[in-house]
């Protein structure tokens, strides 16, 4: 006798990994990559007062774009796991909100969930890379409001405020109601609004047949937070996420992890496109602003490995375009690295011309 029987069975995409153990101290961890060229002071965190809003995760596989790091959400973290439901049922606990973010963004904000520490870098340049993610890529929400994001910092040497660097290149606070595509819908009762700052969002998760590694309805492309820093000052650091005014979807602040380094600032690119770059003919000199005490200097030229020959002083005089890059190693072995475009302007080529005039008489 044959027996054939029908079993279920269901295709997943993979998801993200979440690991809700990890302390403040730990995300800091994997933020730095355990980096031992930044003072780091303890740090502390806050959020969901049942389970942690905020974890560790790697990728697992998945197309996430961050192989790993640390994630901080307005829901409890292992609710970030995908793929992404739009009839999620799981638990939510509810807590307050932070003032500081309430100050910066002039929100009301509920369910905020922090980390902080205090640093000193040793460089005058601080960069890593974080996107933004949410349940309020749906319907019309981003043409009305968005939940509040801030990465806020401040020079605790000067005891000067905060100022948010989680914004795009003019300034503008990254949010769901910032970056978007145009939303547009049949249903009269939804409202219309065009594309904001579309080039900065990155997908829709809300494609069922194609699972998301991720339970947020849309995210942004990868951004990058920059800083610049005083050498020898020590900073004060606050990541924050929260809902603003209600708890009807929720979103994410995901950090790659070993992306929060300290880095050389050597300037803007000099670029033609912006009318910044160098008169023909004319010498450049790139400056590190730091000493050359118990630091070595190495400066590459359009992406070489060999180090400009006998240049290995703070600063480099430049006469040709190219993407210029030094790399500093200070006593204790720590590398930090800076880079930059110089473009020159194109000649007009003018020569010399003799001119006469006959008098008159």
């Amino acid at each position: 006798m044959l027996i054939m029987g029908c079993f279920p069975m269901g295709i997943t995409a993979q998801s993200i990994n979440i690991d809700a153990t990890k302390t403040a101290d730990e995300l800091v961890q994997v933020l730095t990559n355990t980096t031992s060229c930044l003072t780091i002071y303890p740090a502390t965190a806050s959020g969901s007062p049942i389970k942690k809003s905020f974890a560790t995760f790697n990728k697992n596989g998945s197309s996430f774009p961050f192989t790993s790091g640390i994630v901080l959400s307005t829901w409890e973290s292992e609710n970030s796991k995908g793929p992404y439901d739009p009839g999620f049922s799981g638990s939510v606990a509810s807590w307050s909100g932070d003032s500081n973010l309430d100050a910066i963004l002039g929100i009301n904000s509920l369910n905020a969930t922090t980390l902080e520490f205090e640093f000193e870098s040793k460089t005058n340049y601080l960069s890593f890379n974080y996107l933004f993610a949410s349940n309020e890529y749906i319907r019309d929400y981003p043409c009305n409001y968005s939940d509040g994001l801030a990465i806020l910092i401040k020079d605790v040497t000067t005891n000067s405020n905060y100022s948010n660097i989680a914004t795009l290149p003019d300034g503008t606070a990254v949010s769901s109601k910032n970056i978007h595509p145009a939303i547009s819908s049949s249903d009269p009762t939804l409202t219309k609004c065009d594309a904001k700052n579309e080039n900065y969002f990155g997908q829709y998760n809300t494609n069922l047949t194609s699972s998301s590694p991720i339970n947020y309805a849309g995210q942004t492309t990868i951004l990058n937070a920059k800083s610049k820093l005083e050498i020898g000052h020590k900073y004060k650091i606050k990541f924050v996420i929260a809902e603003d005014r209600s708890r009807a979807q929720f979103s994410a602040l995901f950090i790659e992890a070993g992306s929060f380094t300290s880095t050389i600032d050597l300037g803007k690119d000099r670029l033609v496109v912006d009318k910044t770059s160098i008169c023909n003919g004319e010498n450049f000199e790139i400056q590190t602003k730091i000493s050359n005490s118990g630091n070595t200097f190495k400066w590459y030229k359009n992406g070489a490995t060999t180090p400009i020959p006998s240049e290995t002083n703070p600063s480099l005089m430049v006469t040709q375009a190219g993407t210029y890059k030094v790399e500093v190693t200070d006593s204790n072995g720590c590398n930090f690295i800076g880079q930059i475009k110089i473009e020159y302007s194109i000649g007009m080529n003018l020569k010399d011309v003799q001119l006469a005039k006959c008098d008159d008489n």
